[in-house]
């Protein structure tokens, strides 16, 4: 109906009435693709809400998951600095065995406290220039939480104390002890790295972590800051 009536005025040379027209089939196809845009960027950000939404859940159990670490750290350097001691001291201690126990629980911090933030990727055009930032900003924190972990497993691998010749095992519960008398291993330097090592990774494990809690609350801000700018 409306293109034989287009063709009728193009038949009669009535070229404004054609004009007309035309401009109205433009301008109605125009605004059915902006109105379809329109609804698909709505969709769109209805997901990404959702997205964020999980990654604020996620971020809150991060940062509480990570709260216990440096207390668990810090009392493996001061039982390092206790087992220093005595072996300094070249003498038998009641201590030695629970101090040695004590050190060889160290482990390496595990990386299930990365977010899964590249599920954002998709809807980077839909995010904020601040929230791209701060989102960065993080992923390196993680990245360098990551690269010690592997550092640490692969010193947990070499050079973990269990793995010392001069220590053994007792049988009778996880419990260690010397397989030698401290007095003749107390100054060898071989025995005291077993101590140190342990120690020194704990310290800079410490720092990574406190850099990690407090870039991960700053990155929960933003996706506050974001989720709003959503609404």
């Amino acid at each position: 109906m409306f293109l034989r009536r287009v063709a009728q005025h193009l038949k009669n040379q009535n070229w404004v009435a054609a004009v007309i027209d035309f401009l109205i089939v433009v301008s109605s196809i125009f605004i059915g693709l902006q109105a379809t845009n329109y609804s698909t960027e709505l969709k769109e950000k209805a997901l990404l809400k959702e997205k964020l939404t999980i990654l604020l859940i996620e971020t809150r159990e991060v940062v509480t998951g990570s709260k216990a670490l440096p207390a668990t750290l810090e009392k493996l350097i001061i039982d390092s600095d206790r087992l220093l001691e005595i072996t300094n001291s070249c003498r038998k201690d009641d201590e030695l065995s629970n101090l040695l126990t004590s050190i060889a629980s160290y482990n390496s911090m595990e990386d299930n406290f990365q977010l899964s933030v590249d599920d954002l990727e998709p809807y980077f055009p839909l995010l904020s220039s601040t929230f791209r930032k701060e989102l960065r900003a993080y992923k390196k924190t993680t990245s360098d939480m990551v690269n010690h972990s592997i550092s640490n497993t692969q010193f947990i691998k070499d050079l973990h104390i269990i793995k010392s010749p001069y220590i053994g095992m007792k049988y009778s519960g996880f419990s260690l002890t010397l397989n030698q008398p401290i007095e003749e291993i107390c100054t060898n330097p071989d025995f005291i790295k077993y101590i140190i090592l342990p120690k020194s990774m704990a310290e800079i494990e410490i720092r990574i972590i406190d850099a990690f809690q407090k870039r991960t609350i700053i990155f929960e801000k933003s996706i506050k800051n974001e989720i709003k700018l959503l609404n």
